[in-house]
């Protein structure tokens, strides 16, 4: 059948109307429809370009028309036009989304009347070609039919652009169609090179159009998903494409691509050699990055970059995650690790802000600053991206310093106009070039646009995908976290404490000094809460895991052994030791001790009473205290009164009454300022409240009732008081929905708090954790109080309704500042402008017990709630005193608003550029600290350390010195930033 146009029906009066909204599926049969016309047998046939026409056209002859509808256009076609081709004979092609098929369709069109169609089909007296001139039967046409389907594919969306550009075509129709006709009638005749040829000058020609109205090249970028299901056959295929592509995967995904599929990993060596792949990720693993201390983090980053110089002898230098991971942190740990930009951007749930421009630079906490492409990649897997494609490029023209268009997919899954829109772009930048993102950030101008996001901007979305996935622990996994990093830090510190006071560590000691790498992350595979809480200590032949407790245990028996010792006799003692840079106050067990130890420092008080001796020590920073009998002396109890008479808990800071009916805080009071501060008790949240304020009539009706049917001292000692509290929560119909048992506590010389909770629950929750939850609740009085929460450990101010605190949330209210410790927690919820919930137990949750902390004016919120956490590091010995002094600090950091967050033994061995203590054995020449600055007020700090050093030098993460640092004496001096987090080494 002969034919001389070729058309597709459009759903539209004119392409500015073009749809760009359409379901996936009416997208497929829109572009589908469309670049099937272009393939060279049709073009060779008709000798003309094809077309478009508004789905209601209604031609007067049909006569040589060959029409596409897309399934999307049935609705919309002129009356009685499909009736008309047929009754006329004429050909139309409708009812199909697949290209393939539709190709299939319209080939079999030229097929001689009565005839089959041929896979190589005969063109019309229009091109000129003889039956001489014809491909030969046993080449191959696929691969030039895909390049002629993509430039169908590349010329509407370009058409589109003008129109979104607010351009008329000038598009050199002329040129563009003689060079489109020579290429198919070369195509047809087997002559590929020429076909190739023509069909490249038919994409300069759209070049030259775009150049009339953006003339420079936008920037293409491909991120490709690598995980370990997508790391065969079909990666291979993406590397083997030689088109620029950056594959997003994590060091542990590739670590596993080397053991199970090295044919991939020495493909991947291959590309980026030639410089057409980039890997970008810097990880070891997708880890909860916004909940995590900063040490965590920079483990989970120093694991990851070793294991890509492993593999691929080169690094990272772009971060980018699928999984949300976003945090304000981010720029400073990234600047100091040597990375030149990052995507500001996850493909997950989650909020994260968005900058004004694709290429921004991101501003941190601390004002450092990282290169970012912060737009939100369209899926190539995904027809419809490819209707809205127009759209996307010429936002990113009008609005963006550097016009950027990124495109994400799973190796081997996208979409066929995804193809096409590579293919082209291979031939000429239609649109732009495809880049990777190393030569984005080295080679695209800067845009300067500074873009600072507060922490409120972001929120992740663990809590819900928790739920969702039936976990067992979702909110006590980061309570044992929190914990066991607390305890295994405790132990690195010691052990670092030890090598230094020997002046020589052994390897199997240093490795007690390394962070533990990468077992410290609480990623989704972290075991669960039936398991054993162990960790991977990094470096160990066998990846063995260590109890953290047991880790702990050694680390303070290596300490004890470490300390000059008087050489006496030796007696019954305990040795209590403080690893933090803080000073602690600790009530410590000392029963085996024959008498009481006097009361004079580190001792600020003592008790005995039913069979139990305990003492109130007072540790120095990154010190020690000896506890034992001072010349025979004999120590006395100390005179107070009990800590808890009856409802109410006081110790010299506070007074807390126990409410007669609840059992939950009724108030706290202090001795400075008149008024309750603070009342606490445990509620019920269900769908039903979700809505509901506070203030409205409703709210009582939906609220549970926290019921007491026991209150009792149970603990009146002097140093130590506790209240215990057993009831039940019901709803307003008096329904059981949960047994408790709360314990309040107070210490003698603590402005905390103790909370003790346990949760017997009877009510299911629903699958919304923010909506249905048991809490603790807490309320103030003053309405204008602002609240700051702890962000990897630093304060800053909140005004968000859901709030990721793990550390603590500080309600500052004029002339008092209440401190609520989370003790791991991280989820928390306002409940109108003065109260707050902490959330206990969501659906799924199984541990039924959590302890907090109420901290009353406490000078700093952070050092409260890292005691919270803290260990108590005491060992009992029968040994001699310490000498010189029998208590004392090893090191000391005078600035109260900043916290030492590492410690390590530097070596003689140690190689040159390490980015950590080494790993072989030898003389310790030095030490190597991190001291994070938490409040926001930076200045002149100076650290003291028990052996005067003789140069100190400020790195960067990667052991890079930036510049050194003052020495007075036993005193380094620095400046700290806000929020600036710093690596110094020290040499003796």
């Amino acid at each position: 059948m002969t034919f001389d146009e070729l058309i597709v029906l459009f759903p539209c009066q004119r392409l500015e109307d073009f749809p760009t909204d359409l379901k996936d599926e009416d997208a497929e049969g829109l572009l589908a429809g469309w670049s099937a016309l272009w393939h060279p047998a049709l073009l060779a046939a008709v000798g003309k370009v094809p077309t478009w026409r508004t789905a209601e056209f209604a031609p007067e002859s049909l006569s040589g028309k060959l029409i596409v509808v897309p399934p999307v256009v049935e609705n919309s076609i002129a009356g009685d036009l499909i009736a008309r081709v047929e009754s006329e004979g004429r050909r139309v092609v409708r009812g199909l989304h697949r290209r393939d098929e539709i190709v299939a369709a319209l080939l079999s069109a030229l097929a001689p009347a009565g005839g089959v169609s041929s896979p190589t089909p005969i063109p019309s007296q229009a091109t000129g070609l003889t039956t001489a001139d014809l491909r030969p039967p046993t080449s191959d046409l696929r691969p030039l039919v895909s390049d002629f389907l993509a430039l169908g594919t590349c010329v509407l969306i370009s058409e589109l652009l003008v129109r979104r550009m607010r351009y008329t075509s000038n598009l050199d129709e002329g040129a563009f169609a003689g060079h489109l006709m020579t290429a198919a009638s070369a195509a047809m005749a087997g002559k590929d090179e020429d076909a190739r040829r023509n069909l490249t000058l038919c994409c300069n020609t759209l070049v030259e159009s775009r150049g009339r109205y953006y003339p420079v090249d936008m920037s293409l970028i491909d991120l490709t998903l690598v995980a370990p299901t997508t790391i065969g056959e079909s990666l291979r295929k993406e590397l083997a494409a030689n088109q620029p592509i950056n594959l997003l995967m994590p060091a542990a995904v590739l670590a596993e691509m080397a053991q199970r599929e090295p044919a991939s990993l020495a493909a991947m060596r291959g590309a980026i050699e030639r410089g057409t792949a980039a890997v970008i990720g810097g990880e070891w693993d997708e880890s909860d990055l916004p909940l995590m201390p900063l040490e965590a983090m920079l483990a989970e980053f120093q694991a990851g970059l070793a294991e890509c110089e492993k593999h691929l002898g080169s690094r990272p230098t772009v971060f980018a995650r699928r999984r949300y991971g976003l945090t304000p942190a981010l720029p400073q740990v990234l600047h100091n690790l040597g990375f030149r930009g990052a995507v500001h951007v996850t493909l997950d749930d989650g909020r994260f802000p968005q900058p004004d421009n694709s290429k921004a630079r991101w501003e941190g906490l601390d004002n450092s600053a990282i290169d970012i492409l912060g737009r939100i990649p369209l899926d190539a897997g995904q027809h419809s991206s490819f209707t809205s494609l127009a759209e996307k490029v010429s936002h990113a023209m009008d609005h963006d310093q550097v016009a950027t268009v990124c495109f994400a997919h799973w190796p081997g899954k996208t979409s066929p106009f995804y193809d096409d829109l590579r293919c082209v772009m291979s031939m000429a930048p239609v649109i732009g070039k495809f880049v990777t993102l190393d030569h984005y950030f080295a080679n695209t101008d800067s845009s300067g646009m500074f873009s600072k996001f507060t922490p409120d901007e972001y929120r992740t979305p663990y809590l819900q995908q928790e739920v969702a996935s039936g976990r067992s622990d979702p909110l006590s996994r980061w309570v044992r976290y929190a914990k066991r990093l607390a305890t295994t830090d405790a132990a690195a510190a010691l052990t670092t404490l030890s090598a230094l006071l020997r002046g020589k560590v052994t390897s199997e000691t240093l490795k007690q000094c390394l962070p533990l790498t990468p077992g410290r992350s609480p990623a989704r595979g972290e075991r669960s809460a039936e398991a054993d809480a162990s960790e991977v200590v990094a470096g160990s032949a066998d990846n063995g895991r260590a109890d953290s407790g047991e880790r702990l245990s050694a680390a303070l028996a290596s300490f004890a052994a470490a300390l000059p010792r008087e050489k006496r006799e030796t007696m019954r003692s305990y040795l209590a030791v403080n690893p933090a840079s803080y000073g602690r106050r600790v009530l410590v067990d000392v029963s085996e001790l024959p008498m009481l130890p006097p009361v004079k420092a580190p001792i600020k008080a003592a008790e005995e009473a039913a069979g139990k001796k305990h003492v109130i020590v007072d540790l120095p920073p990154m010190g020690f205290a000896w506890i034992g009998p001072a010349g025979g002396e004999s120590g006395k109890n100390w005179s107070g009164e009990p800590l808890a008479a009856g409802h109410t808990l006081r110790n010299e800071f506070c007074e807390v009454a126990i409410h007669p009916t609840t059992g939950g805080i009724q108030s706290i009071h202090d001795f400075r300022i008149r008024g309750n501060r603070l009342s606490q008790q445990l509620v019920y949240r269900s769908a039903d409240s979700a809505g509901v304020s506070p203030s409205s009539d409703d709210f009582e009706s939906t609220a549970s009732r926290m019921v007491a049917e026991s209150i009792e001292v149970t603990s009146a000692g002097l140093l130590f008081g506790e209240i215990t509290s057993r009831g039940q929560l019901l709803d307003a119909a008096g329904k059981r929905l949960a047994g408790f048992v709360q314990r309040a506590q107070v210490t003698l010389g603590s402005r905390v708090v103790g909370l003790e909770i346990e949760l017997d629950t009877a009510e299911p929750l629903a699958t919304d954790p923010w909506n249905s939850y048991f809490a603790c609740r807490y309320a103030w009085a003053d309405r204008s109080a602002e609240l700051r929460r702890s962000v990897h450990l630093e304060s800053h101010l909140t005004r968000a309704k859901r709030i990721e605190a793990p550390h603590f949330i500080e309600v500052d209210a004029a002339e008092v500042r209440t401190a609520l410790l989370s003790g791991g927690l991280p989820y928390h919820q306002r409940v109108g402008p003065r109260m707050l919930d902490t959330l206990l137990t969501v659906r799924g949750e199984s541990a039924k017990k959590v302890h907090l902390g109420i901290g009353v004016d406490v000078p700093h919120a952070w050092m409260a709630a890292l005691d919270l956490l803290a260990p108590i590091a005491v060992q009992s010995e029968v040994a001699s005193p310490p000498t010189p002094v029998s208590y004392g600090w090893l090191f000391h950091l005078d600035a109260k608003n900043a916290v030492v967050t590492h410690w390590a033994p530097l070596l003689e061995e140690q190689s040159e550029g390490a980015s950590d203590v080494a790993e072989s054995a030898g003389k310790v020449i030095g030490f190597r600290f991190r001291v994070l600055e938490t409040e926001g007020r930076g200045g002149r700090v100076q650290l003291r350390s028990f052996r005067a050093p003789a140069s100190a030098e400020r790195t960067d993460f990667e052991s890079k010195p930036s510049g050194s640092l003052s020495i007075e004496g036993d005193r380094i001096l620095f400046d700290l930033g806000a929020y600036e987090w710093m690596q110094a080494d020290v040499r003796w």
